[in-house]
């Protein structure tokens, strides 16, 4: 009997360990429009006022719907610092982000296109990386007040269990520390 209490909660740990952490990535695609103006020789885009969700939220991201204010936050596309916010949104209690980390570029008749890489962030998700594009019609020069587009496509990914080695490690000694305990108390 004693025995079995002594092995009881080293099962228990063992058993504990083997569940692992785990986040769930984003999904989705989410469309988001507004006003700029961009700088050819600055390069910069500069929005007028808020942006409000497009015509798609999908995945994940249907929380947010048509017409949802989004706040975006003006930014340098010739020279992109890694981490850039370029555009958040909160609705239903959710906030999502999106910090561009990378971007390519093109100016011409039609207008400036950036396609860049960033982590999309979600009230409830693990960060994921994804795709991004922001398109401003009419160009060739700098241009007041125009409209844009931008998509950001994430690729979903397999949900990734990880354990967290630390605490199991910290745990496990606590265990054989309980275990030590209660066989002292036992044997005397």
């Amino acid at each position: 009997m004693r025995r079995t209490l002594l092995f009881v909660p080293i099962l228990a740990g063992l058993v504990l360990m083997a569940i692992p952490a785990s986040a769930t990535p984003i999904t989705g695609i989410l469309s988001i429009s507004g006003s700029d103006y961009y700088s050819n020789s600055l390069h910069t885009v500069t929005f007028a006022g808020d942006g409000v969700i497009g015509g798609i939220s999908t995945g994940s991201l249907s929380t947010f719907t048509t017409g949802n204010a989004v706040t975006l936050y003006n930014f340098n596309f010739g020279t992109v610092v890694a981490g850039t916010e370029i555009a958040s949104s909160t609705e239903a209690g959710k906030t999502v982000s999106y910090d561009l980390l990378s971007a390519t570029y093109s100016i011409g008749s039609g207008g400036l296109t950036i396609d860049g890489v960033g982590t999309l962030n979600e009230t409830g998700y693990a960060p994921t990386l994804a795709d991004f594009t922001l398109t401003t019609q009419n160009g060739g020069q700098d241009i007041n007040d125009v409209s844009f587009s931008a998509t950001t496509i994430i690729a979903p990914s397999p949900d990734i269990s990880t354990p967290e080695p630390a605490s199991m490690v910290l745990f496990g000694t606590g265990l054989l520390g309980m275990a030590g305990v209660l066989r002292r108390k036992l044997l005397s």
